[in-house]
C-alpha cells in the first residue's frame, strides 16, 4: 500500500485499513440491489467511525494518500474526509452537525463514478465536462438517498469559488458551509499533491486563495488546525535541520524530527514571524 502514500517514511494521516473500507462502501452505495436506507446507514457508521478516530488524535499531520490511477477517487476521498473531519473535531462543532458534514464529504465527488473519470485533472479542470457533471450527478445521487438538503447542496457547491466566479456563481457565504469546507480540503490536498513542501511555498500558495477561491475564516481556521507546514517540510532551527510532523494538539506547538531520531517542539510563533 507503501504506492499510496505521500511520504513512506511517516504514518499516514488515515490508517491504510480506511481506504479499504471506503472502496467497500461505495461499491455498496452503487449497488442497484441494495436498498436505500440500507446504504444511508452504511454511510453513516463510516462518517461516525472517522470522527471517532479523529477524535483520539494528539498530533495532525498531513501525509496524504496520493491520487493513484483506478483509485483516485477513494483516495482523494479519504485525504479531504481526513482534513475536513479533523477541521470539525478541532472546532468542537456539534456532533450531529459534523456528522452531517462528513457523510457529505464522503459523498462529494460520488458522480465520477457515473461519469467514469480517469483521473484527478478530470474534478480539478474547469474546462472538462467531467468538473461541471460531477456535482450534479453526485447531488442527485445524494436526494435519491434522501439525504438532507444540506448534505445535496455541499456536493452540488463544492467547487463553487469564494468570489462569486465558479460554476454556479454562488459567492461569500452563500455557497453552503459543507461545501466551503470541502472546496478547502480540495485545495490543500492539491497544494501538496504539487510537492510545495518550503514553508514559504505551501503557506503562500494557501493564502493567495484567500478570499478569492476559499473563505477567508476557513482558511485561519485551518491554519488552526494543521499548522503552516505540512508533514515533511524541513526548516532551520537552531542550527539544525527539522522535518515537519505535524501540530501537536495538546501543546499548541509543531512537531518536529530531528536528523538523529529526537523530537522537538517548536513554537508555532515561530513561523507566524517568518511567514
Amino acid at each position: 500500500m507503501s504506492e499510496v502514500l505521500l511520504l513512506e517514511r511517516c504514518e499516514p494521516s488515515l490508517p491504510f485499513a480506511f481506504l479499504e473500507r471506503l472502496e467497500s462502501l461505495f461499491g455498496d452505495l452503487l449497488d442497484t440491489n441494495r436498498q436505500d436506507p440500507v446504504k444511508e446507514v452504511s454511510l453513516t457508521s463510516v462518517a461516525i467511525d472517522l470522527l471517532k478516530t479523529l477524535m483520539k488524535r494528539s498530533v495532525f499531520s498531513l501525509n496524504l494518500f496520493r491520487l493513484v490511477s483506478g483509485r483516485w477517487v477513494v483516495c482523494h476521498t479519504a485525504n479531504v474526509s481526513f482534513i475536513v473531519g479533523s477541521l470539525f473535531v478541532n472546532g468542537s462543532f456539534p456532533y450531529a452537525f459534523a456528522v452531517q458534514g462528513m457523510k457529505a464529504v464522503i459523498l462529494h465527488d460520488i458522480g465520477h463514478f457515473f461519469l467514469k473519470s480517469a483521473s484527478v485533472e478530470d474534478d480539478f479542470d474547469e474546462k472538462k465536462d467531467n468538473h461541471r457533471l460531477h456535482p450534479v450527478l453526485g447531488c442527485k445521487f445524494c436526494v435519491q438517498l434522501n439525504l438532507s438538503a444540506d448534505e445535496c447542496d455541499a456536493v452540488l457547491y463544492h467547487h463553487e469559488r469564494f468570489d462569486g466566479t465558479g460554476f454556479i456563481s454562488r459567492k461569500g457565504k452563500t455557497i453552503p458551509f459543507y461545501a466551503r469546507i470541502i472546496r478547502l480540503a480540495d485545495e490543500v490536498e492539491r497544494l501538496l499533491m504539487w510537492c510545495e513542501r518550503t514553508p514559504a511555498d505551501f503557506l503562500g500558495s494557501l493564502l493567495k486563495l484567500r478570499g478569492t477561491v476559499l473563505d477567508p475564516d476557513l482558511v485561519g481556521d485551518f491554519l488552526g488546525t494543521f499548522g503552516p507546514l505540512p508533514t515533511g517540510a524541513r526548516v532551520s532551527w537552531k542550527g539544525e535541520t527539522l522535518v515537519c510532523r505535524g501540530l501537536d494538539k495538546k501543546s499548541g506547538k509543531i512537531l518536529f524530527d530531528t536528523e538523529s531520531g529526537d523530537l522537538v517542539f517548536v513554537p508555532i510563533e515561530h513561523f507566524a514571524k517568518k511567514k
